[in-house]
């Protein structure tokens, strides 16, 4: 099973990274060719585009983790949307600032955000910020990769 559930996690990687990919490529081009935005912004979101990816991993393994045990499609969502919720306010508040570094959507709101003046506490787009970020995002990873693995190991499924 532990199999499974690193390529669940794997595959989901790798389509995440496409993503990124595209969205870097679609904005390099909108950004220099179609708007001429000033020099240095679409190279911006490439590189939080890049930490992203990293940023995603404990989303990812959540995710697979809900899939596993919900029967439903939609109960995972539903989830990943409360979930969303929560990470934002991690984010955006003082007080709950600490659990936007072991929270997934917290962790991918801050990366997503890094740099940006939207939101105060998302940090800056520079090397200590973005690493720490991904530090705590492949720690939250793994802590939620191997919960996943004890889990499916002591749950008998279908």
């Amino acid at each position: 099973m532990s199999s499974l559930l690193l390529t669940k996690v794997f595959v989901a990687f790798i389509l995440t990274a496409a993503m990124q990919i595209v969205l870097i490529i679609a904005s390099l081009i909108s950004g220099f060719l179609i708007v001429n935005v000033p020099e240095g912004s679409p190279v911006n979101l490439a590189l939080v585009s890049l930490f992203a990816v990293v940023g995603a991993l404990p989303l990812i393994a959540l995710q697979t983790l809900l899939s596993v045990f919900l029967r439903s499609f939609a109960a995972p969502v539903a989830v990943c949307i409360l979930g969303c919720v929560a990470g934002i306010a991690s984010v955006t508040s003082v007080t709950l600032r600490p659990l936007s570094y072991v929270l997934p959507q917290g962790l991918i709101t801050r990366t997503m955000s890094l740099g940006s003046t939207a939101l105060t506490g998302s940090g800056g787009l520079n090397i200590t910020d973005a690493l720490s970020l991904s530090l705590c995002s492949v720690i939250t990873f793994g802590v939620i990769y191997f919960i996943s693995l004890f889990a499916v190991n002591k749950v008998k499924l279908r």
